[in-house]
């Protein structure tokens, strides 16, 4: 896929209520770094690709990345946030994705105090 070597695995869901119903996702697995390239689900009258772009991938955020909208006039309120960083303090996001065996999501605060943090796992 978009000239590296993939592994392809697919599954199909197949169910007989009162007509046959059948599903496809396949799953396009980076060869060299375990990474999904892309995920295609077939449904009988609908498709969908989910592709995956790996070059920011370990890229600090932007702290203006955690700001929500502003209306024209007016003033945002912090999204996640009440202060900013004090010296030796950040704010992070961490994902995995799975291929580790784990996949998460957390958002929290590292400092000289300890973390704190809130997720799913």
């Amino acid at each position: 896929m978009e000239g590296r070597s993939c592994y392809r695995v697919e599954k199909w869901d197949v169910s007989r209520d009162n007509f046959a119903f059948a599903t496809q996702t396949e799953w396009w697995i980076d060869e060299e770094i375990f990474l999904p390239k892309a995920i295609l689900q077939c449904y009988p009258n609908s498709s969908e690709i989910t592709r995956f772009d790996y070059q920011d991938l370990n890229q600090r955020i932007p702290d203006s990345a955690f700001q929500p909208p502003v209306a024209p006039g007016g003033e945002a309120a912090p999204l996640f946030f009440e202060k900013e960083p004090a010296p030796g303090e950040q704010r992070f996001l961490r994902i995995s994705d799975g291929s580790n065996g784990r996949m998460s999501g957390r958002i929290g605060w590292d400092g000289p105090g300890g973390t704190t943090s809130s997720g799913l796992n």
